[in-house]
């Protein structure tokens, strides 16, 4: 029996051959609607308790910075209603001095407090002329305003000006204010909300990297335990130490890592509850993919797969038999491009989302992503052509100006991780990216 997909590059194009079924791999890894569920609310649950302290730092710091704002508002407005005076009063001598006058570039309603100074303003009259002088000589705080002592240009309409720009940005500050206060008390409702979908157990020490994580405890709906943790770091660079596996040995429970990374869902940015469940939605899809390896740890413990996994690519595609990608040093050991190593692992895999445990659990995240771009650009039925092209330009041989007459943008494409995976698959390992072209067309295309 045969059918047809897409299979190779010979001549420097992929085209349609034909291929027998049996060189496809069976093993499915669709998760069951009640395991999903069962993720997701895991997830959501996991967000609400990590996500809802930043929530309260959150509307604390905009109440401070509005109280800043309110004071500059104030002390800016008695100077230059002072100003105003003496330039209507004509002649005389007179001086001024403002010791509490908060100054900054700008409003800002999350950091007043970093930006906003607070300085000695001296306003000096003498005869019709008028002299501003600050201790902050720099020019950056209002401009135009607090300035040197050696300028003496005020007039009415300088001050009417200024008074108006003033309050402008103080209204707009506010109303600023006001949105984003509104919208924090959604996020709070949101978040106590998700926490009570799942119930986590006191945070724990990590055993592979002694730090402390929210961990669930929980079982498959089929009656499997497994541990679901979940990490907090700021960010990428704070993230040093390698993840653990995802596989333990059949006697203990197998359990799920998802790292939190605070700087992509920054409360501090959120500018909408739509902008706020697109930045979570990535937490959802990590969890999806690490319940394809719980499917795949079962799998494989069921199969009695001794030395083989669950899902992974064909035998001679693996890491240890994948000769003509890696060949074979004298000592019999396997050779691995440097460009193509994971330094960080100690039995000197390949990059983590090549290594052959990630070959078919990826495939569903790979469909995903191809599946949303085609959606953008291309009807349903032309879809195989796009298909084609999208690969086609993913290993440089179709050119942007041609890809660009199927795809109108190429930035949906070219900054998803199917895309970086599959350029890196093409470069460092041909026949791996030969198989992993057969399984997304039959996954995409149902054949």
């Amino acid at each position: 029996m045969y059918k047809y997909t897409l299979v190779s590059t010979i001549n420097h194009h992929i085209y349609i051959n034909m291929i027998k079924i049996s060189n496809l791999i069976s093993e499915k890894f669709e998760i069951p609607p009640d395991l999903q569920k069962q993720l997701e609310n895991t997830v959501y649950s996991a967000l609400g308790y990590i996500l809802y302290p930043q929530i309260d730092k959150l509307k604390k710091k905009l109440f401070d910075s509005n109280e800043i704002n309110n004071k500059s508002y104030v002390s800016l407005k008695n100077v230059i209603s002072t100003i105003r005076m003496m330039t209507e009063s004509g002649g005389g001598n007179t001086k001024f001095t403002f010791t509490d006058v908060f100054v900054s570039g700008y409003f800002s309603i999350t950091t007043a407090k970093e930006i906003t100074k607070k300085i000695k303003i001296t306003v000096e009259k003498s005869g019709n002329e008028i002299y501003v002088e600050s201790d902050e000589k720099k020019e950056k705080n209002f401009p135009n305003f607090v300035i040197s002592k050696d300028y003496a240009g005020w007039d009415l309409k300088r001050i009417n000006d200024f008074w108006k720009q003033l309050d402008d940005d103080y209204n707009k500050s506010k109303k600023e204010f006001d949105n984003k206060i509104i919208l924090i008390e959604q996020l709070k409702r949101k978040l106590d909300n998700w926490k009570i979908l799942d119930k986590p157990k006191k945070p724990k020490i990590h055993p592979d990297n002694q730090r402390m994580v929210w961990v669930y405890e929980k079982e498959t709906p089929d009656g499997q335990k497994y541990d679901h943790y979940f990490r907090t770091v700021l960010n990428k660079k704070e993230d040093s130490y390698e993840l653990p596996n995802h596989f333990q040995s059949s006697s203990n429970p197998p359990y799920i890592v998802q790292t939190i990374y605070l700087d992509k869902i920054d409360i501090n940015n959120v500018s909408s509850i739509t902008w706020f469940l697109q930045q979570t939605n990535n937490t959802i899809i990590t969890a999806k993919h690490e319940g394809r390896h719980l499917l795949q740890h079962y799998n494989s413990i069921n199969n009695k797969l001794s030395g083989d996994i669950y899902g992974g690519p064909k035998k001679n595609l693996t890491h240890g038999f994948n000769t003509d990608v890696r060949g074979i040093n004298p000592d019999g050991s396997i050779i691995t491009p440097k460009t193509w190593k994971d330094v960080g692992d100690i039995e000197k895999k390949v990059l983590h989302p090549h290594r052959d445990v990630e070959f078919k659990t990826n495939l569903y995240d790979y469909k995903d992503e191809i599946e949303t771009v085609l959606n953008q650009h291309i009807p349903k039925k032309k879809w195989k052509e796009a298909f084609r092209n999208l690969l086609l330009y993913t290993i440089g041989k179709l050119n942007y100006s041609e890809f660009t007459k199927t795809f109108r943008y190429d930035i949906s494409w070219s900054h998803t991780t199917t895309y970086k995976h599959l350029k890196e698959l093409y470069i460092n390992d041909r026949p791996k990216f030969n198989q992993m072209v057969k399984e997304l067309y039959k996954l995409i295309f149902n054949q």
